[in-house]
């Protein structure tokens, strides 16, 4: 006659907390996100700005879009020219 079988012990899994996070995780636009976003903007800015009856005049859709680009001059590329005619080097591009 054969041995009765047992049941192995059962061990309770160990509980595992979940992590915490210091802050709330943010959305970030990725440079595709941006690329499409900035030409629908600007496509449907050229797109109502046309015709007999235009929504909004073209002159507006020029400033609508020639002030962001200064503030990108004076965020971005004045500094970079400044440094460049100080003699100091320019930052390297990341690979």
């Amino acid at each position: 006659m054969a041995a009765p079988r047992m049941a192995a012990p059962r061990m309770a899994a160990p509980r595992m907390a979940a992590p915490r996070m210091a802050a709330p995780p943010s959305m970030a636009s990725g440079d595709a996100r941006s690329v499409t976003l900035g030409f629908l903007l600007t496509a449907s800015l050229v797109f109502f700005s046309q015709g007999a009856n235009a929504l909004i005049k073209p002159v507006t859709v020029l400033w609508l879009v020639s002030l962001p680009l200064m503030d990108m001059h004076r965020d971005d590329a004045a500094p970079l020219q400044a440094r460049s005619q100080s003699g100091r080097s320019k930052p390297l591009p990341l690979l």
